[in-house]
């Protein structure tokens, strides 16, 4: 028997999917290392603010062992600044171009910008 796939089947398979990735997060090691921060607002701001800092220095070790790319300081703010910028390039990839493709679009944007602030 097959079931009709209707708007409540398809809310049910997206909220299960969300639920497992949700688990899945929460039993992997960053997540519990986040509630070693303190029980403060600023601990776990400084926490995050460590952890998003070591993957852009990580990504700066990768762009030159891998690209031969050593990034500058302007290519290393928008590195620090890349989850904001990519939902601001998102959006105006789907304003501008439609809904199709609008993560490609403004990672794809966002990596031309990226080498053109080289030195």
């Amino acid at each position: 028997m097959s079931k009709d796939l209707n708007e409540d089947t398809l809310t049910e398979i997206m909220v299960s999917l969300a639920n497992a990735f949700s688990d899945e997060r929460q039993k992997s090691e960053p997540y519990k290392e986040m509630f070693k921060a303190g029980s403060t607002h600023t601990g776990l701001l400084r926490e995050l603010e460590n952890k998003m800092m070591m993957h852009v220095l990580d990504a700066c070790d990768v762009y030159k062992e891998r690209h031969g790319i050593k990034i500058n300081k302007a290519q290393y703010y928008v590195l620090l600044a890349l989850p904001f910028l990519a939902k601001i390039a998102e959006r105006d990839a789907e304003k501008n171009e439609g809904m199709s493709c609008s993560v490609d679009k403004a990672y794809f944007i966002l990596s031309e910008q990226l080498l053109a602030l080289a030195d």
